[in-house]
């Protein structure tokens, strides 16, 4: 089922940013394993889910480049 519904979702986005919530899988398997199997949530769980959140959304925020960077062209003419 999960491999339909992420098709689907690449299908309604476009693919870079549908790669980008592939990050939050993490996530929610660690709330499906809480809420079902009744895992215990331990202080890694939300360093780590915090983490990939802060990743996701700083991906999805920044619309530039960061670096300003011109191709680099080797010569090998010269060589």
């Amino acid at each position: 089922m999960a491999p339909i519904v992420w098709i689907v979702g690449v299908q309604k986005l476009v693919a870079n940013k549908a790669s980008l919530f592939l990050n939050l899988t993490p996530v929610f398997t660690a709330i499906i394993s809480i809420l079902f199997l009744h895992e215990t949530l331990h202080t890694y769980h939300i360093i780590g889910g915090g983490m990939s959140l802060c990743g996701v959304i700083l991906a999805q925020s920044i619309k530039r480049p960061l670096f300003n960077r011109k191709p680099m062209v080797v010569d090998i003419k010269n060589k």
